[in-house]
């Protein structure tokens, strides 16, 4: 894998593409004043595999034929097959909802309007949080947030990006 990596001379580093895959359009971004935001990144199985702390991040893209992963404000993963999304959509719920036994998973409603979702909110012993799913086509986001508010506001916000994506 190392023999076929594009090496790229330093000077020419800025003038990379970014978004090549057209993930990060895809994606809901941090503003530009967020004190949580992380660099926005586009992954691959492998890729991926190094920011997730499931151990078989590897299988979950191999069984729904995942083949990007997106991170800025929400994580979008893209399939080959809608069949493949669905499934997927299902893996990121169940990963959400089996916590360790001191954490409790409450299903909430999802945002009004937006199909295929479902939200949860995340108790644990010092914290409170909240995560939603959403199936979008052959798209998957995952959003993580403080509160079951922001949640669903991104959940919504989201849904209308893949709704906007797939007009352009």
């Amino acid at each position: 894998m190392i023999d076929r990596f594009p090496a790229t001379a330093p000077d020419e580093l800025a003038n990379l593409p970014v978004d090549v895959d057209h993930m990060l359009h895809r994606t809901l971004r941090y503003p530009e004043d967020a004190d949580n935001a992380q660099i926005p990144a586009v992954y691959g199985p492998r890729g991926a595999a190094h920011l997730i702390s499931q151990l078989d991040t590897l299988d979950m893209f191999e069984d729904h034929a995942a083949t990007h992963m997106a991170k800025d404000a929400t994580f979008v993963y893209r399939t080959d097959f809608n069949d493949r999304a669905e499934s997927l959509f299902d893996r990121v719920i169940a990963q959400i909802r089996n916590k360790n036994d001191d954490i409790s998973v409450i299903g909430a409603s999802a945002p009004p309007g937006v199909p295929d979702a479902r939200c949860f909110e995340i108790i644990t012993p010092t914290s409170t949080a909240a995560s939603c799913a959403l199936l979008y086509d052959t798209y998957v986001a995952e959003i993580r947030t403080q509160t079951l508010a922001g949640a669903r506001e991104a959940t919504a916000a989201q849904y209308l990006i893949f709704h906007a994506a797939d007009t352009d």
